[in-house]
């Protein structure tokens, strides 16, 4: 889909070097935007997609972060950058400065610039342990420090939404995969496994999860940010259907030819396991006109693709 709305506009994404940001910072870039990305070290701009400009700053630290906004002064802000993504279990502390400090020190760093747009990017794991299918308007209940912490930061957007007017909208992507994931995450920690001709070890794979190929995912992302009369809202990005991770397993490696063996039940699930993660993507559909077109078979062909040429690079590989 082609977004004139980005053409020669300055935008700001932080979390850039994670597994999505850089699919949507090249995204943006193909769209005629200036990119600029806020970095937490120097050392993370080697990770930038070619054309993006990085910017140094602690999200924790106020006055650097509205040192960097005023200098950029973006007409939309892509808000990705948070603790916990893959370590649900991170620190509380931690957890509240960063997600939630950090998210109200860019959002005041903004008032006064006339930026158009500020998407925050959420998590499916705010539902917890809700009935599925997950729908927007359910309370949060969130099962974990991390999506606590991403429910909290959301309510503040809210309220400043409701109480200053300021341009805020939220997504919350579901099991995002594909291109660029990287183990520890189950799908390429799979593939890379079944690249090696190891066996996998897992749980008995009965949670049942909605997945969602990530270039679907950016492109929810995009339309959120640019579309009329939604602020104040969030949107599930989800396909609305679910498939359990042992059945995800048995499609990989069937993709590539079962060049080795799943343990099923060989680990054992977690405390507070989370079994059926399945959204509604009903307001997407209507508000923002997406809905994922990506299929699961599909998206996983191209995902073992990636991983067949990135995967393992430089570390030696079992005959």
């Amino acid at each position: 889909m082609e977004s004139p709305e980005f053409r020669d506009i300055s935008v700001l994404v932080t979390g850039a070097t994670g597994f999505i940001g850089p699919h949507l910072v090249r995204r943006l870039i193909a769209a005629g935007a200036r990119v600029a990305c806020l970095l937490e070290s120097q050392a993370e701009e080697r990770n930038l997609p070619a054309g993006a400009a990085g910017h140094e700053a602690d999200l924790r630290g106020g006055q650097a972060v509205r040192e960097i906004v005023r200098a950029i002064r973006p007409a939309v802000v892509f808000h990705l950058a948070a603790v916990g993504v893959t370590e649900f279990g991170v620190d509380p502390t931690t957890a509240v400065e960063v997600n939630v400090g950090g998210t109200l020190n860019l959002l005041t760093a903004l008032e006064g610039t006339g930026y158009r747009r500020f998407l925050f990017v959420g998590t499916s794991h705010e539902y917890g342990h809700s009935q599925p299918p997950f729908r927007e308007e359910q309370t949060p209940a969130p099962a974990n420090v991390y999506a606590a912490s991403k429910s909290a930061a959301w309510l503040f957007c809210q309220m400043y939404q409701r109480t200053r007017g300021w341009p805020v909208v939220g997504v919350r992507p579901f099991g995002a995969y594909g291109p660029g994931q990287r183990p520890p995450a189950f799908l390429p920690a799979l593939i890379r496994a079944g690249l090696r001709g190891q066996d996998f070890d897992m749980t008995g794979g009965e949670q049942v999860r909605d997945l969602v190929y990530v270039a679907d995912v950016v492109e929810g992302m995009i339309r959120a940010a640019v579309a009329p009369g939604v602020e104040g809202r969030t949107f599930n990005l989800c396909s609305g259907e679910g498939v359990s991770l042992a059945e995800v397993a048995r499609r990989a490696l069937a993709l590539m030819g079962g060049p080795s063996r799943v343990n099923l039940g060989a680990l054992p699930y977690r405390a507070g396991q989370i079994w059926r993660m399945v959204g509604d993507n009903a307001a997407a559909r209507q508000a923002l006109g997406w809905q994922p077109t990506v299929s699961l078979d599909e998206g996983l062909r191209r995902t073992v693709a990636w991983c067949r040429a990135h995967l393992g690079q430089g570390e030696p590989r079992e005959r």
